[in-house]
């Protein structure tokens, strides 16, 4: 949506042409506008725009804030940003969308969230973030408290990043425009690419850290403070989400239900408000299918367009989520634009794949949909869509991964077998329907229990090959310590625990990282209903309500609009988009001679193993070629 860009140097100054150049990096972020203010000496607190300065490239003020805009709301040059009020001495550079703005706005700032937040800033400091509804990355000074506020949104939707030395404070919304100011080299942390090898970097990426040494991330719903006198950074507080869980043992699943059916028709129509085109996607679930239903009859938006993505197989046939999308169309009375997703060549792959890891600014997990995400919001950018409303957060709010299976093992593996066994038979009705093996089932769930009590045989092979052949020993400490600790995932027992790690720690926060980037390429916002912090609670409903009679999120199934046709509700064994591309493209010839010539890779990596993981098991070998790819965009060192 937008860019943001903070640098303060007291003893040198800022150079404003190194700050300009470093600002335009993030243009993609905010193609529409840009603004720029800066104090020349902080002692004075006069807030300048350096539009009104008489020759800028002659300043060198001690602090510069930036902002690249893209308009959703109030596209006028009212709402350019920074804001500053030398009034009260505060400035905000804001990125994100205050859906309920209008239960706040003044006479003066009703057209606008940004200023509607900058005047609950001004009113209610920091604690005026804990009445907003939406997803944010701010940047506020008070200037009379000689403070600097950093702050994101609950489920870090928005990126901010921070550098911190003695003499230099940076914050930015990407790690591009920090190293242009710092001209330092970009040293991978050790740690951070000892868990992308493990399995995810989101449990560390998540605790403030990033996958550069020195560079940090203000958490998810973090709040923290720079002290301009003290030089200093100190937590504040922490956004929550005002659990209400306690009432759901007194309601009944019907009223459950319609609590959940108000709750999310109120989160669609808040992000429905825009000043320009929106657009939803549907997949043919009952994630994107209850969206789509509320949308097509709110009565918010004029012109609203439907999208659906599929992969084109070599057949040309119809694929499941495109049938379901047609029937979903075809019920509420909507026109469907269909994007063909056309399996790519080898050219067209390596091309996609660098572009996308050199605007992540990290290794990409080449398993998920981020090329997918990336071609939609392309299409969407081309038929001038500014806004893009998904279902993102479905599967994780109200239960619906296929984890039951290894939820079972846990069960087994503590003692609890017949909640393991239950959870097995769930997982198997919902997502295996056609085997009915019991006596298969039970061998095999002992079997990996058994296993799972010795949760290292269970990744033996790739721990001994990374611990062995991985150059750094900084590099194979973190690995082999991680490797003791990581996987406790495998053994939470409860459909709650393992919402909340997927929400906080593993699956969840990976995919908005990249997500973001990939739809600030094309400059279109994401916007998703079902994290809405209102219905976090539903986190902790009966588990019954969660997977029953052999289908996952049963409470959403019931909930759902009636202008949605039963085949959608009652759909078993969804799965996401897929990838338009074949694994052949990533483990092709050329594949191999990038990660052999990477010499980021060969620096942590012998040569034989390259050789030995491509000729053999290649679980080591995707990883390795994602690095590769990275370093394609970036100069990388241990």
């Amino acid at each position: 949506m937008c860019g943001l860009l903070l640098y303060l140097n007291k003893e040198e100054g800022v150079d404003l042409g190194s700050f300009q150049k470093a600002l335009n990096l993030q243009e993609s972020r905010g193609p529409d506008d840009y603004g720029i203010v800066c104090i020349n000496n902080l002692a004075s607190k006069n807030l300048i725009d350096i539009r009104s300065l008489p020759d800028p490239q002659k300043s060198k003020p001690q602090l510069v804030i930036g902002h690249r805009r893209l308009s959703i709301i109030d596209t006028s040059t009212d709402s350019r940003q920074p804001f500053i009020d030398n009034n009260s001495s505060t400035f905000l550079a804001y990125n994100g969308e205050f859906y309920n703005f209008e239960d706040f706005a003044t006479k003066a700032t009703k057209h606008s969230d940004a200023l509607t937040l900058f005047d609950l800033f001004k009113s209610k400091t920091i604690y005026g973030l804990e009445e907003v509804n939406g997803m944010w990355a701010t940047i506020f000074g008070d200037l009379n408290k000689n403070k600097i506020y950093l702050s994101r949104d609950r489920y870090g939707k928005k990126p901010l990043y921070f550098y911190h030395d003695r003499n230099r404070f940076i914050v930015s919304s990407e790690i591009k425009s920090i190293y242009s100011l710092t001209g330092s080299l970009r040293q991978v942390d050790p740690k951070a690419l000892g868990y992308f090898f493990i399995g995810k970097l989101s449990p560390y990426l998540n605790d403030g850290s990033s996958f550069y040494k020195n560079i940090n991330s203000v958490k998810p719903g973090e709040i923290i403070s720079y002290d301009l006198n003290r030089d200093s950074i100190f937590h504040e507080r922490t956004v929550g989400f005002k659990q209400t869980e306690a009432s759901f043992t007194q309601k009944s699943e019907d009223e459950l239900a319609a609590e959940l059916s108000s709750d999310l028709e109120d989160a669609v129509k808040l992000r429905l408000r825009s000043d320009v085109k929106v657009g939803i996607l549907v997949s043919g679930g009952v994630d994107s299918s209850s969206i789509a239903g509320i949308a097509a009859k709110s009565g918010v938006v004029r012109d609203l367009s439907f999208y659906t993505c599929h992969i084109v197989g070599n057949d040309n046939s119809v694929t499941e989520d495109l049938y379901y999308s047609r029937e979903l169309a075809k019920k509420l009375d909507i026109k469907l634009l269909e994007i063909s997703l056309e399996e790519l060549d080898q050219d067209s792959f390596f091309r996609t794949a660098k572009k996308l890891s050199g605007y992540a600014e990290l290794p990409l997990n080449l398993m998920l949909s981020c090329i997918p995400t990336y071609l939609i919001s392309e299409k969407m950018k081309d038929d001038g869509i500014g806004v893009a409303i998904d279902g993102v957060g479905g599967d994780e709010i109200m239960g619906g991964y296929p984890s039951y299976q290894s939820m079972s093992l846990a069960n087994v593996a503590s003692g609890n077998f017949s909640a393991g066994l239950r959870l097995y038979f769930e997982w198997i009705k919902q997502f295996r329907p056609g085997i009915r093996n019991a006596s298969t089932f039970l061998s095999f769930l002992l079997y990996k229990a058994s296993l799972g009590r010795n949760k290292k045989e269970l990744h033996n092979p790739l721990i001994q090959t990374l611990s062995e052949h991985m150059k750094s020993e900084e590099l194979r400490d973190s690995i082999e310590s991680l490797h003791k600790n990581y996987f406790f995932r495998n053994n939470l027992t409860s459909h709650k625990e393992r919402q909340i790690f997927e929400v906080n720690k593993y699956q969840l926060p990976y995919y908005l990282g990249t997500s973001d980037h990939f739809n600030m390429i094309n400059s279109v916002e994401n916007r998703s209903p079902f994290l809405d912090y209102r219905l976090n609670k539903y986190l902790g409903i009966n588990e019954n309500l969660k997977l029953q009679k052999g289908f996952n999120k049963f409470l959403l199934r019931k909930s759902m609009p009636k202008s949605i046709p039963d085949s959608i509700r009652w759909r078993r064994g969804k799965i996401g988009i897929g990838t338009p591309y074949s694994n052949n493209n990533i483990f092709s010839q050329r594949s191999k001679e990038m990660v052999l010539d990477s010499s980021f890779v060969r620096s942590i990596a012998s040569h034989e193993v390259i050789l030995k993981d491509f000729n053999l098991s290649k679980a080591l070998f995707r990883p390795l070629f994602s690095l590769a790819l990275l370093e394609s965009h970036y100069d990388l060192h241990i």
